[in-house]
């Protein structure tokens, strides 16, 4: 240490003896002033770096922040609802939607309705085509065209736009789709179709499933059936149901199965043959767990509607009267069911059903043939044709809601739907809206 350290040392000490060794009176108010209050930082007071009042220009600034935030905002808000408003919005797969288009064809071309009564319109889409069918999400059509050497499968937007064929005629295996409607997967990327496969009297029938997008398929044949056909998507797109032939009678059972032929299940004790009667091609209900269909032979008395479980032999007759009743259709909510009810007058009036309480609702609609109902998505109405004569119908819609109310006639003069799903007629489809 050298001497001017130790200087320093010695006043330190004195400055200490000599200075008085108290507290403040104010130290605890002190203290308690500080706690309760946050200090300002010194950067904060404009007049400590600005050599003028700043307040006239605080007060601009903060009104010129306040008024570009909320421009900004409204502009953000604009931006993002414009971008919404041109998301079109889907409706879910199943359940109720909103009404769209109705869509059908003459017996070669395919024509539009509005749902109201309007004149329908010839859709642009294809010059001429059969059995259009809506996809599930309502921006696309699936529909039938004949093709150089038979049948094809197309594809295209509900505007007509971007139409494609994607399954043709297979000559290699000698494959025809048969005239049925196409019918699309939940998520409306794929869709089923029957192909009858071979030359007769050894061909056999086989559910061909193709991507809309890419055009690929597979075969649904599960491993011990020699033919299946009839296809119906499960609601939540895993399984589908359909008419196997488990050997080479030509008889036929109720079968339920996952998309690459695995879990094969029948559900169905009843056969599907000329000696038994036929079923009509499997409904599923929006539950997922119940299959709605008719067994028996057309023209007789003997139909029944039955309602079979999805994961068991577990069969209810939900209408098993004398008269002949065909054609159950789901109502979109899975409480209702419409079938037609031959009368006393040798014709056929639609009834609902509602399948809790069996309580039955006659409508308004009579017609000589029992051909396919279908509601419409918001489960107010159905569209079902009544015809004059074995080849000419109207198409109609009827309230479902109210008994009273007479038919609306959508189309004049087409021809009726085959009763066994193998003549080349027209059906329906009806679009299907976000709510």
């Amino acid at each position: 240490m050298n001497r001017r350290d130790d200087v320093d040392l010695r006043i330190a000490d004195l400055l200490h003896e000599l200075a008085p060794a108290r507290t403040p009176d104010y130290l605890d108010e002190l203290r308690d002033s500080v706690t309760r209050g946050r200090q300002r930082p010194g950067w904060s007071f404009a007049s400590r770096w600005l050599p003028i009042d700043p307040t006239p220009f605080q007060l601009a600034g903060v009104r010129r922040v306040a008024v570009l935030g909320l421009t900004i905002l409204v502009l953000a808000a604009l931006v993002v609802g414009a971008y919404v408003g041109s998301q079109r919005r889907l409706p879910p797969p199943f359940g109720a939607a909103a009404n769209g288009l109705i869509a059908f064809d003459d017996g070669s071309r395919i024509l539009l309705s509005d749902g109201r009564g309007g004149p329908p319109q010839a859709w642009a889409g294809a010059a001429h085509g059969t059995r259009p069918a809506f996809s599930p999400d309502g921006t696309k059509l699936a529909f039938l065209r004949e093709h150089v050497g038979g049948t094809a499968l197309d594809v295209a937007d509900v505007g007509g736009a971007q139409s494609r064929t994607i399954l043709e005629p297979d000559p290699a295996v000698r494959a025809r789709i048969l005239p049925e409607l196409p019918v699309w997967a939940p998520d409306s990327g794929y869709l089923a179709i029957s192909v009858l496969v071979g030359d007769a009297p050894s061909d056999h029938a086989e559910i061909w499933i193709v991507d809309t997008e890419t055009g690929r398929r597979s075969t649904l044949l599960p491993s011990g059936l020699l033919g299946a056909a009839g296809p119906a998507w499960s609601p939540d797109g895993s399984r589908i149901a359909f008419l196997g032939e488990p050997d080479g009678s030509a008889t036929n059972y109720l079968y339920v199965a996952r998309i690459d032929g695995s879990g094969l299940l029948r559900i169905s004790n009843r056969k599907s043959s000329s000696t038994t009667g036929y079923f009509q091609q499997p409904r599923w209900a929006p539950d997922g767990r119940h299959i709605a269909v008719h067994h028996g032979e057309p023209g007789t008395t003997g139909r029944d509607i039955l309602v079979l479980a999805t994961d068991d032999l577990e069969e209810t007759a939900i209408v098993a009267t004398p008269r002949d009743e065909a054609q159950p259709a789901w109502s979109p909510d899975g409480t209702r069911l419409a079938f037609w009810r031959s009368t006393d007058e040798r014709d056929f009036q639609i009834v609902v059903v509602d399948v809790a309480s069996r309580r039955e609702t006659p409508l308004d609609l009579r017609s000589p043939l029992a051909d396919i109902l279908s509601w419409s998505p918001d489960g107010a109405s159905i569209v079902a044709v009544r015809c004059a004569t074995e080849a000419s119908c109207d198409l109609l819609l009827v309230d479902a809601t109210n008994p009273a109310r007479a038919p609306a006639v959508l189309a004049i003069g087409i021809p009726p739907a085959s009763l066994d799903l193998s003549g080349d007629r027209a059906y329906w489809s009806w679009q299907r809206l976000a709510p």
